[in-house]
């Protein structure tokens, strides 16, 4: 179960996506949510305060998403921080965000209870994802071992 006080930081290209990913948090009674167009804006972010929850899109630019989520965990040491990237792309851009250090992957087009289930699964399984495996059981939530 997420906290209601957990901080979450949205970070999509689109503005109308980020806007409502922040909408469907807000909804879910995590009103302590920014918004982030790219990931260089996410960077300053995280290193002013770290988020607890980032949902990031993978296409957000300029730098690729795997080599963002590998800097922000080196700065971080690590700290519990949960990653979900949403993608509409396949199993290789989901197998490199593993290897990233992604607690979870999202499949487009979702749900807001499909976006839901993701950050609580993610966050209960931290760091599961890279010896797990993927599969697309449900349409659009990529299942952790």
């Amino acid at each position: 179960m997420l906290r209601s006080d957990a901080r979450v930081l949205i970070v999509d290209g689109q503005v109308a996506v980020a806007r409502l990913v922040a909408k469907i948090f807000n909804t879910a009674g995590l009103m302590n949510s920014e918004v982030a167009f790219d990931t260089l804006t996410a960077r300053g972010q995280i290193e002013a305060t770290i988020p607890d929850i980032a949902v990031i899109d993978a296409r957000a630019g300029p730098m690729r998403v795997t080599a963002f989520i590998t800097l922000v965990r080196r700065l971080t040491d690590g700290r519990a921080m949960t990653f979900v990237m949403t993608t509409s792309r396949t199993a290789e851009v989901v197998e490199a965000a593993g290897e990233a250090g992604v607690d979870g992957v999202l499949l487009k087009p979702f749900t807001p209870d499909d976006l839901r289930e993701q950050i609580a699964a993610a966050s209960e399984k931290k760091r599961a994802f890279p010896r797990g495996k993927w599969d697309q059981t449900r349409q659009n939530v990529v299942a952790l071992d």
